[in-house]
């Protein structure tokens, strides 16, 4: 992270010149942007989780979890190592586990399809349609966090690779544990004390079982009434109003009024193969437009074209120009000192022998 320090620092300086303070979401970060004993940058957490204002319960709903637990599972990428494996293991042990897909490639794969099955194409995580999950229509997205949060009810235990797909977990009082794979994930886990785990321990560790029995909520509900004097405080300072002003109420029931768009489903194969037709459909387009993009690329601007189209000049071209040069010298040379001096001679002698 060293490289960015100097342009963050100004960014932040900047900010700074027009505001009391700045706020970020952990300690960590504080630490590379604050100087010792300064209090220009706060650590007020992140404001999703304050959704509900300064109540938050989690419970677990039974002592250990059984094989028809609802699980709730998502994923960042399809790149972390063991990923699969986790994934695969969990789906086999529960029936009743529903992946969270995210995204506009995912939301495209539910409402589209794809050709994976007919062409034979599997992965081990649910990235293409010939996975089980999708097979088996165990694969939701939810365009909006409000229905999110609200599925997540009836869950049992949630985990993933994203804070904010725990979030959503714990805001609807639903157990959660944050699997970190990067530098991110940690900071907001310790400010919240949400329960997590580093991805750089074996597959086994992450079974849904044995995080629900090691995850302990209590730091996590005692705290968050402090967290959230301190982000509302925050706010505060800046002047800025919020809907937790009057305890929500009021953007609660604006809220009950809103009909939100219900999660998107695995498009049926019962449709006489028009699932497949529009996958192909889509996978064309998509193809077609990524060569077009390759396709610019080696082209280059048109600066560089016109370089191009100079260095690649044709053999009548480079002919024409080395005739022209050609005809130049020559009419160079006809103007040098002796040419006309030799011409001035000649003349003279030339009037001479006709007088003669």
């Amino acid at each position: 992270m060293r490289p960015l320090d100097a342009s963050v620092k100004r960014f932040v300086s900047t900010v700074l010149d027009r505001a009391p303070s700045t706020g970020v979401r952990g300690e960590f970060t504080q630490s590379r942007l604050d100087r010792p004993g300064s209090k220009d940058v706060e650590v007020i957490g992140r404001p999703p989780m304050f959704r509900h204002g300064r109540s938050l319960s989690v419970e677990k709903k039974a002592s250990a979890l059984d094989t028809d637990a609802r699980i709730g599972m998502y994923t960042a990428n399809g790149t972390m190592s063991g990923l699969g494996q986790i994934l695969t293991d969990n789906y086999r042990r529960y029936p009743n586990l529903r992946y969270t897909a995210q995204g506009i490639p995912d939301l495209e794969r539910l409402y589209w399809g794809d050709t994976s099955r007919a062409s034979g194409r599997y992965k081990d995580l649910p990235v293409v349609r010939s996975h089980p999950l999708f097979e088996e229509n165990r694969v939701r997205l939810h365009p909006d966090p409000i229905t999110w949060t609200r599925a997540l009810n009836d869950y049992d235990l949630v985990f993933g690779t994203r804070v904010h797909g725990n979030t959503a977990s714990l805001l609807a009082g639903t157990p959660a544990v944050v699997m970190c794979h990067d530098s991110r994930a940690p900071e907001p886990s310790r400010y919240f004390d949400i329960p997590h785990r580093n991805m750089t321990e074996p597959s086994e560790e992450f079974g849904a079982a044995k995080l629900y029995e090691r995850a302990d909520y209590t730091a996590l509900v005692k705290g968050h009434g402090e967290r959230f004097e301190r982000m509302t405080g925050y706010v505060g300072k800046h002047g800025i109003p919020h809907v937790l002003q009057d305890g929500g109420a009021a953007f609660e029931e604006r809220i009950r009024g809103v009909d939100f768009t219900p999660p998107v489903e695995v498009w049926s194969d019962d449709d006489g193969g028009l699932g497949y037709r529009m996958g192909w459909l889509k996978e064309s387009v998509r193809n077609l437009t990524q060569e077009q993009q390759k396709s610019k690329k080696r082209q280059g601007s048109p600066e560089k074209n016109t370089q191009l189209n100079k260095r690649q000049e044709s053999p009548e071209r480079k002919l024409a120009q080395a005739g022209k040069r050609l005809a130049a010298l020559e009419k160079a040379g006809k103007t040098t000192p002796y040419r006309r001096m030799r011409r001035a001679g000649g003349r003279a002698l030339r009037r001479v022998g006709l007088r003669k």
